[in-house]
């Protein structure tokens, strides 16, 4: 998943920082879902 805010994470990167730390369970969680609809 693209973020479009990638921009503002300059600015924003106290706010920011726990988004990109959570991304890879995000990105787990859906891989997993898209596994279980497959199968």
């Amino acid at each position: 998943m693209l973020v479009p805010e990638q921009s503002s994470i300059s600015p924003n990167s106290p706010r920011k920082l726990p988004a990109l730390v959570n991304q890879p369970i995000l990105k787990s969680t859906i891989i997993k879902g898209l596994s279980y609809s497959f199968n």
